[in-house]
């Protein structure tokens, strides 16, 4: 957990009256007790947990997506933080970015996200039509790197895209580019969860590989 996140917990216990001791980025003993006087937070937790879990109250208190007030950390809690910086710190309403409204070509066909209707129609129901592949080089988990994935699950209609995709990448950057790019950091292949704009599902799969799910918080 970096100094800064530590700050922005700090700031908002402040905020609360908790009376968290200087905004030092340490999380000292009177964080820790500010911490303990939070709802919702289990006090038998370590001081990190707490602190994650706290910032995950935040998100939820401010209508911020993110997992649930359980203290660990995982991918939708970086983003959750970012998030709540530009709200509560920066005090700029996140920007909601609906992909429906940019022009984009579709030789393809591909159905937009409404009616919802038509898109089950097309795709099958959340959660079908799933297909194996198997990656021609290692990844990671982007927010636990110990964790190495060598295959995962995508919708059926991209599996070979997918494959042609990550074989491309290997020919073109090898591994050691691959590494120091870190194109081999993965997000996962299935979340299903609201919408940016809160309305309707929002499916994502194929979790691109190619995409790092920025960790600001570990």
């Amino acid at each position: 957990m970096t100094k800064a996140v530590i700050r922005f917990v700090q700031e908002q216990l402040k905020a609360r009256r908790l009376r968290p001791g200087p905004v030092d980025g340490d999380l000292g003993p009177k964080t820790l007790a500010a911490l303990n006087k939070v709802d919702g937070l289990d006090r038998n937790w370590s001081k990190r947990r707490k602190a994650v879990g706290f910032i995950q109250l935040l998100a939820v208190e401010n209508n911020v997506e993110t997992e649930s007030v359980e203290g660990l950390q995982r991918s939708q809690t970086s983003d959750a933080y970012e998030t709540l910086v530009e709200k509560l710190v920066e005090k700029v309403e996140p920007r909601i970015w609906c992909p429906e409204s940019l022009p984009e070509p579709n030789p393809q066909n591909w159905p937009s996200q409404n009616p919802e209707a038509d898109l089950i129609a097309f795709y099958g129901e959340v959660n079908t039509r799933q297909e194996r592949i198997d990656l021609p080089y290692p990844h990671k988990l982007s927010w636990d790197k110990r964790t190495v994935v060598h295959r995962f699950t995508c919708h059926e209609l991209v599996a070979d895209s997918m494959r042609t995709v990550l074989a491309n990448v290997l020919d073109q950057y090898g591994l050691r580019e691959i590494k120091r790019l870190r194109l081999d950091l993965w997000g996962g292949c299935l979340n299903v969860g609201r919408c940016v704009a809160g309305i309707g599902i929002r499916c994502t799969t194929g979790g691109s590989p190619s995409t790092t799910i920025r960790n600001r918080i570990g």
